[in-house]
């Protein structure tokens, strides 16, 4: 039986995206009730997401394969998780099964199911389409991984170099803890590897934005020094002397976040005087080794670059969010139609001191839009040009009506 929570649906022509959001508890759900709860006006949905509690995964697994009985040309993208979400309500230590459907004007959608292969002679996406027109007209893509058996990061690299500007949204599957925890939906498969893609294009936008909820603090500088993820000296001075002095800097208030919030924000913007912090990708400082005097970084640095320490709490993560949607909406000039968002499961209530933040935020900016998504253990979205896999972050894809000037 499904639970009594109302849907909510946004569009009612058939010329624009029309979606509908559903939470379903984790008792059996009769087949008449999913498809009266997930047709759209007299039309079967395009594209449906959905996303169960790790404990709910024997009912997700057959909530989809009853949606690939009753719509047999819908794709069906998902994954369990740690929590789930959908619309003002994020479902942390509770057991849920969320769904959003959407009606895509103009649809072709590719599914994809890839994984990771590894040899002596090196390493290989297996299951990779081999075809030209691939990319041809796709809006943005939709990525869930299983993040034992997939370098989310390393395919995500490589997209950068192939199809740059391109906005992948996703994440990757938590609540699984061992390899083989993990459950990936695309259409009628399940995968306990690997990862799942929808290729999504058609007569609508896809727009994505990446909350990384921090604040700079400290002056631009440039690494002078490095070694792999170690970094030596910024400006040519030793890294962590520079941060200690830094450090001195800041009043108390600060001092407090600095100790368990820092963090270090790379310039992907090669011009010498940018600092937009929209194309600022954020990577945590994980330690420092006091025979250097180097800084541990969780990611690989390269001399030249340009960097600024940035801190992380609750306070910056809820202006950054805020800051982020209202810029989305300044882009888009008209209501989305639909939403999905991944979030951290280092954030909900363990970043923030009242529950649903991150849900109640994206309804705060759009009232009544069909939001839905999970906890992921590894948030995927775009700085600047390029996706990257994130931490503590909360990545959102909005579906909203296409306006003229990008028709293709």
């Amino acid at each position: 039986m499904s639970a009594p929570n109302p849907a909510s649906q946004f569009g009612s022509s058939e010329s624009r995206p029309r979606a509908r959001s559903v939470v379903f508890s984790t008792e059996a759900i009769a087949r008449t009730d999913l498809e009266q709860r997930l047709t759209l006006g007299d039309q079967p949905p395009e594209l449906l997401v959905l996303h169960g509690s790790a404990d709910a995964e024997e009912e997700l697994v057959r909530l989809a394969g009853e949606a690939r009985a009753v719509f047999p040309e819908t794709t069906v993208i998902g994954c369990t998780a740690e929590g789930v979400l959908a619309d003002d309500h994020e479902y942390e230590e509770a057991s849920a099964i969320v769904a959003l459907a959407v009606g895509l004007p103009g649809a072709d959608l590719t599914t994809v199911a890839v994984d990771f292969l590894a040899t002596r002679e090196g390493h290989a996406y297996v299951g990779w389409p081999d075809r030209a027109d691939l990319w041809q007209g796709v809006r943005g893509v939709l990525a869930l991984g299983d993040p034992f058996s997939f370098p989310m990061d390393a395919w995500l690299d490589r997209m950068g170099d192939d199809m740059p500007g391109l906005p992948i949204i996703g994440g990757m599957c938590s609540g699984g803890h061992e390899p083989g925890g993990s459950c990936l939906l695309l259409d009628q498969e399940v995968k306990r590897q690997g990862a799942v893609l929808a290729l999504l294009r058609g007569d609508f936008e896809f727009h994505a934005l990446v909350s990384q909820g921090c604040r700079p603090i400290g002056p631009v500088a440039t690494v002078t020094n490095v070694e792999q993820n170690v970094l030596l000296e910024l400006d040519e001075r030793p890294a962590l002397r520079l941060l200690h002095d830094l450090f001195q800097t800041l009043p108390t208030s600060e001092q407090a976040s600095f100790r368990h919030g820092l963090q270090i924000g790379i310039l992907l913007d090669d011009h010498p005087t940018a600092t937009n912090e929209d194309s600022v990708l954020v990577r945590n400082v994980v330690g420092c080794d006091s025979e250097s005097e180097g800084i541990v970084v969780a990611d690989r640095l390269q001399p030249g670059q340009r960097v600024r320490f940035h801190l992380r709490d609750e306070a910056a993560a809820s202006a950054d969010m805020a800051a982020q949607l209202r810029a989305a909406q300044s882009r888009l000039g008209t209501s989305p139609t639909a939403g999905l968002l991944f979030t951290c499961n280092g954030r909900g209530t363990r970043l923030f001191s009242a529950p649903h933040h991150d849900a109640l935020s994206v309804r705060k900016q759009w009232p009544g839009l069909p939001l839905v998504g999970c906890q992921a253990a590894g948030e995927i979205g775009p700085v600047g040009e390029r996706s990257f896999v994130h931490g503590h972050t909360a990545s959102l894809a909005l579906l909203a009506p296409t306006s003229p000037k990008t028709i293709d």
